[in-house]
């Protein structure tokens, strides 16, 4: 069993504080695409890559299952599956707000 030094707690701290900030930009990113339908490319694009930098940052700081979901919904914008999207995206903000709240 390994004990974290007190550096890594406090990031991990910082990175849970900043999960909130990260549900806004989530969330902003629904809304652009149900204004647009669901189909703008610009919109998609700018998803893919928050999904990409978020399933890396979460797994960085132990958060295996929002990288999973992260990964899976980068999967459905590259299949253009935007009906699994919309689901795997509502499923990573309700985790999201889990782990800010717990």
């Amino acid at each position: 069993m390994s004990v974290e030094s007190p550096t890594i707690v406090a990031l991990k701290q910082r990175y849970k504080a900043s999960l909130p900030e990260k549900i806004e930009e989530l969330v902003l990113h629904i809304a652009a695409l149900n204004a647009e339908g669901g189909n703008g490319r610009e919109s998609l694009q700018e998803l893919h890559g928050f999904l990409h930098r978020l399933a890396g940052s979460t797994g960085m700081y132990g958060y295996d299952d929002l990288s999973a979901l992260c990964q899976s919904g980068i999967k459905f914008i590259q299949q253009e599956d935007l009906n699994n999207l919309a689901a795997e995206l509502q499923r990573l903000r309700e985790m999201l707000e889990q782990y800010a709240q717990g």
